[in-house]
């Protein structure tokens, strides 16, 4: 299994790399283009070998809810999220590329709406039963986090994963 974050709109390229280098036991599941300006015509990929893994059946985009106030601002790259299975074991992935931005605070927001809407999800999945069609998300990606232009912490200091250099002093 292989994530693969800015796949461009033309995808010779991926697919030359897929039948000179992986060999024909190698598929590709792509997500639609992200059209504008933020989106900057990219698209997310799943290459996986057939031999070992298989489609679930579910694939998407992860898209907000609306917020009681309108439409929520959305990604600037759509998440892409596919079921597979390996054996008799399920899983789910969820990729992502979180915004860049000139300074690291600005990716914050975007993150922080990713891992909400993620719990968010989960939480009503396990309620609802759901669960047992993915029972294991694994969520990757390019989160654009430069440890090296870190000025300070935006994550509660309750979480020992903040990202921080150091130890979080919030």
């Amino acid at each position: 299994m292989v994530a693969v974050q800015e796949v461009q709109r033309e995808t010779t390229a991926l697919r030359y790399l897929m039948e000179q280098f992986l060999g024909t036991h190698w598929a590709v599941l792509l997500s639609d283009v992200t059209s504008g300006d933020k989106g900057n015509n990219e698209r997310l990929a799943y290459l996986y070998d057939t031999r070992r893994v298989v489609l679930s059946g579910l694939s998407g985009e992860l898209v907000l809810p609306p917020a009681p106030a309108g439409l929520p601002e959305q990604f600037d790259r759509t998440p892409y999220i596919a079921g597979f299975r390996a054996g008799n074991e399920h899983f789910t992935l969820l990729t992502a590329h979180i915004r860049y931005g000139a300074l690291p605070d600005a990716r914050i927001p975007e993150l922080r709406a990713l891992a909400r809407h993620t719990a968010q999800e989960l939480r009503e999945r396990t309620r609802t039963g759901q669960s047992r069609e993915e029972p294991n998300l694994l969520v990757l990606g390019d989160f654009n986090i430069d440890l090296r232009q870190a000025t300070r912490c935006s994550m509660p200091s309750s979480r020992p994963a903040c990202g921080c250099p150091k130890r979080c002093s919030r």
